[in-house]
């Protein structure tokens, strides 16, 4: 016995390609393992059925499950591993006690404890603990998990035999009563067939495997025999025999009836013990009922009755006709197609969907007609085989025929009451007859900015008292471009079309609806920072319900409790926007949320809240520019770094929310430039006629690139009240008196960071004269400074970290924006 065990193993895993079972053989006093090796593969179609060890202690029995694609489990030889698909089944059989399944997957399911869901024990990452001898494991997720090796440990107790054995096996004594026979049948090794048969069992029908179809010869049934309902005997394409002629036995069969069998027993695998093919049916009495099978003839019982059956069953005594209304088209009509896939509902029976599965025409209908023309609603009349394809599908089998086709006109709804009112109606997933249609609203609230990538937005609107939503919705051919989605707001008007339905719960024009019409309010649309200067920040209004030449449009902004009333300008190219600017915003507020709000007539009409650091973070997550990546990444660390050096909001410091790949595009400090301080006093007068003389040169590090020079009145001089400081040929502001007498500040801004290394000549001049001067001239610019801190930080004669740092943050942010600003120019 053993040896012809071992030799089918062998047969089994010669077939199924090459794949490693390793295990132990012979006696077991504790716990061992068996492995099976996947990896070793030959073919991506073969399909997996049954796998045994080498020893004969473990068998994997694979199977097809309620798997809706016909996909049974297979090799993967590119990944060298099986495919188990969504539904299939694996059960893991042994004499033994299995205490442990581990699997090794190579690729991941949704959820891996659910597809390889066991019916007992438990399963934590591939692998399931418990203890039996059989475990059936089901994939119950909707994607494939893929594995290259099973681990089996089995417990302790029992014995294997071994290859080196030469005792003579026990003599078999042929089973006699009804119990005998099916214990027996039951303690076969899996492949192995009860000797000395046939035999003959009586018992009742639990189960139609295959059902009759007209003009079989076979069916497949489960019967329980006696009381012994934990072994069920499956009778494998049952044939009629001598005493049944056409049209009886195997064709009238059902679940209840009392039938007798006889064939050769074999077990087919871990879980099936069943009589062979072409075992014959001897007897039949009938369950209580009567007639085996009435044959439905109304809509109603037909349908029923196909919801009735079992699983790969088919309803006896067909072809059946019914009509019913389309509600779903699976397989569209192609040109050229010889069927389509629809699904209908019979009458009001809305929870028994037929599938019509491969659909063709029927006589009545020709080229370019009927399947090629039907659509969701209209009505069909259709004949086939009815069969229940899986347990959540019924359906018409492939090729059967349309019949009758009454076209669906759709009602279409009038008014914006008829409309939301049949639209709050609908079922989940249904959508509106009749459409497209058109309502206009005022929307609430924007669920999906604009996409410049799409060119569409999601946003919510009220719609007489009722909330509806636009889902990716796009400009209609009225909008112009730039004036549509790309600008809506809330509180905008708007007029949307397209066809309407019932999204979870919520009324929803589709995607890509359009828009139609809009009307906006007075609002700030767009918010730009101005990257190559300063960082002043344009707000752009749009005020198309507003009259410009009556109306009074203005912004006011309010950061950190100061409130500024912008200065704005018409949009000389759209007479319906206007720019306004929020100016100098030093680098250490640039996490602070500003509160900007519209304007009319001096009543607040739209309002919004903003940053620097929002808008560098938008910017910076849209582009894909890595010079401008660099200067967002720079800019947001030289705002933080300002915020430590003056201990302001640093809990909310500005590049906090970079990530590691953006902080990559950050100016490396290996790459920081070289600086030369080249601060000199470039032109000199008459030591008599100077009346004053720079004393140092400063930078201010937080409020904008600003030098900030010291001057001091010469001995013997008077301070004029009308002195300035002279910037190349500018001459701006006086000069400041300090708290020590005769000593001065004057201040020259560097308006563009590309200017941060250029030098500049500075003198004192009397307020409109650029001549004669009042000191010597200095020449120096804002990277001189850096450069003498820097110096100073090397050598050690400055230990400050945070003025290292803003220093260091602010060259690499210069010469980010000089970077950017010769791509931009050139």
């Amino acid at each position: 016995m053993f040896k012809k065990n071992l030799a089918l193993v062998l047969a089994v895993c010669m077939l199924f390609g090459m794949i490693s079972v390793t295990g132990m053989v012979g006696a077991r006093a504790e716990d061992t393992t068996v492995e099976f090796d996947f990896t070793q593969l030959y073919s991506a179609t073969t399909t997996l059925n049954t796998v045994s060890s080498t020893d004969n202690s473990v068998t994997l029995t694979f199977a097809l499950g309620t798997n809706t694609n016909n996909q049974s489990p297979q090799y993967n030889t590119s990944g060298k591993a099986v495919r188990f698909y969504a539904g299939n089944t694996l059960v893991v059989s042994s004499a033994q006690s299995i205490k442990n399944v581990a699997f090794t997957i190579t690729q991941d399911a949704n959820d891996n404890n659910k597809a390889l869901k066991p019916d007992s024990g438990s399963i934590t990452d591939g692998v399931w603990t418990g203890s039996s001898t059989s475990i059936t494991f089901k994939n119950e997720d909707t994607k494939q998990v893929r594995f290259s090796k099973i681990v089996v440990t089995l417990g302790e107790g029992g014995t294997q035999p071994s290859p080196t054995e030469t005792e003579e096996p026990t003599p078999f004594v042929k089973p006699t009563t009804p119990e005998e026979i099916v214990n027996a049948a039951y303690d076969l090794a899996v492949g192995e067939t009860l000797q000395d048969g046939p035999y003959t069992l009586t018992g009742e029908v639990t189960e139609i495997a295959y059902a009759y179809q007209t003009g079989n010869t076979s069916i497949s049934v489960w019967i329980v025999v006696g009381d012994m309902t934990d072994k069920r005997i499956e009778c494998y394409k049952l044939e009629n025999g001598e005493n049944f002629g056409e049209g009886e036995g195997i064709a009238v069969v059902k679940v209840g009836d009392t039938i007798t069998v006889t064939g050769e027993l074999t077990r087919f695998n871990a879980s099936t013990v069943e009589f062979k093919a072409g075992c014959k049916l001897i007897d039949l009495v009938p369950g209580q009922g009567g007639d085996p099978f009435v044959r439905p003839t109304t809509p109603e019982e037909i349908v029923d009755a196909a919801y009735d059956l079992a699983v790969g069953a088919t309803l006896p005594q067909g072809p059946y006709t019914l009509t019913g209304r389309v509600t779903e088209i699976a397989y569209a009509y192609q040109t050229g197609a010889t069927s389509i896939s629809v699904w209908i509902v019979v009458g009001d029976m809305t929870d028994k969907r037929i599938e019509c599965y491969k659909m063709k025409n029927g006589e009545n209908f020709g080229e370019g007609e009927g399947i090629a023309v039907v659509k969701v609603g209209d009505t069909i009349t259709v004949t086939g085989e009815l069969t229940r394809f899986n347990a959540s599908t019924v359906e018409f089998k492939a090729d059967c025929t349309l019949d009758a086709l009454v076209s669906y006109q759709p009602h279409h709804y009038e008014t914006p009451e008829e409309i939301l009112e049949a639209a709050a109606a609908l079922a989940v997933g249904e959508t509106l007859e009749g459409g497209p249609y058109e309502l206009t609203g005022t929307v609430t609230e924007i669920v999906e900015e604009y996409s410049d990538k799409y060119g569409n937005i999601t946003f919510k609107m009220s719609v007489l008292d009722y909330e509806v939503e636009g889902y990716r919705i796009k400009n209609g051919t009225s909008i112009t471009a730039g004036e549509g989605v790309e600008i809506l707001g809330v509180g905008d008007t708007v007029t949307l079309k397209g066809d309407i339905k019932n999204y979870n719960g919520t009324i929803e024009f589709v995607q890509n609806s359009t828009l139609e019409d809009i009307e906006y309010i007075a609002k700030v649309i767009r918010a730009s920072l101005i990257l190559q200067e300063n960082l002043d920040i344009n707000f752009r209004l749009i005020t198309d319900q507003f009259d410009a030449t009556t109306d009074e449009i203005g912004l006011q902004v309010v950061l950190n409790g100061k409130t500024t009333i912008c200065e704005g300008e018409a949009d000389d190219e759209n007479d319906k926007q206007y720019i306004y600017t929020f100016e100098n915003i030093t680098p250490a507020l640039m996490a602070d949320e500003m509160t900007v709000t519209v304007l009319v007539n001096g009543e607040p009409v739209h309002e919004i809240t903003y940053s620097v650091a929002e808008y560098c973070y938008k910017l910076l997550r849209q582009t894909d520019n890595a010079t401008l990546k660099t200067l967002l990444v720079d800019l947001l660390i030289y705002g933080a770094k300002a915020q430590l050096y003056i201990n302001h909001n640093v809990e909310n410091l500005a590049d906090k929310g970079l990530t590691d790949d953006e902080l990559d595009f950050a100016t490396p400090d290996d790459e920081l430039p070289e600086l030369e301080n080249v601060t000199q006093i470039a032109g000199k007068i008459d030591e008599e006629d100077a009346i004053y003389s720079f004393k140092s040169v400063g930078l201010n590090l937080t409020d904008g690139i600003i030098i900030r020079v010291k001057l001091v009145l010469n001995e013997g001089k008077e301070h004029s009240a009308a002195a300035s400081l002279c910037i190349n040929s500018y001459i701006d502001g006086l000069l400041e008196e300090t708290s020590v007498p005769g000593t001065y500040y004057a201040y020259a801004k560097v308006d563009n960071p590309t200017f941060f290394d250029t030098g500049i000549q500075l003198r004192v001049v009397n307020q409109g004269e650029l001549n004669p001067s009042l000191s010597h001239t200095l020449y120096t610019s804002a990277a001189s400074y850096c450069a003498s801190i820097l110096a100073k930080c090397a050598d050690g004669r400055i230990t400050d970290e945070a003025l290292k740092d803003i220093v260091v943050a602010l060259v690499k942010y210069a010469y980010s924006v000089k970077a950017y600003a010769n791509i931009v120019n050139n």
